[in-house]
């Protein structure tokens, strides 16, 4: 029974990863290439949010490196705890970030992160 729940675990866990990435790709399509590319034409500005993608896709096995040495260093929460917090951290300056020029943002971000 708990080679049943764990390979039922694993599937759910990579399902919703696969999906995660299937959103971004979906909205990298759609949604990226006109609000943080708008001065590019059309192909050109869904080339550069595809990059977007594919540099997340291949960064993420580096990560696992990273953080998998030093979770087995440290400890695991440890690491859990710290990308957790480097993920809201990222999500926080992406909001931030202004996705299109003729859009108000906090006055300070047009300066120091765009």
């Amino acid at each position: 029974m708990q080679s049943c729940k764990g390979g039922f675990l694993q599937s759910y866990r990579k399902t919703i990863e696969w999906y995660d990435y299937y959103i971004f790709g979906v909205a990298a399509v759609l949604i990226f290439s006109t609000h943080f590319f708008p001065n590019l034409d059309p192909v050109t500005g869904t080339l550069a949010s595809m990059t977007t993608l594919a540099v997340a896709f291949i960064a993420r096995p580096f990560g696992g490196i990273i953080f998998g040495h030093f979770g087995d260093r440290i400890g695991r929460k440890t690491m859990l705890v710290y990308s957790i917090g480097l993920m809201g951290a990222a999500t926080f300056v992406i909001g931030l970030l202004k996705s299109r020029p003729d859009r108000q943002s906090f006055p300070f971000s047009s300066k120091t992160l765009d």
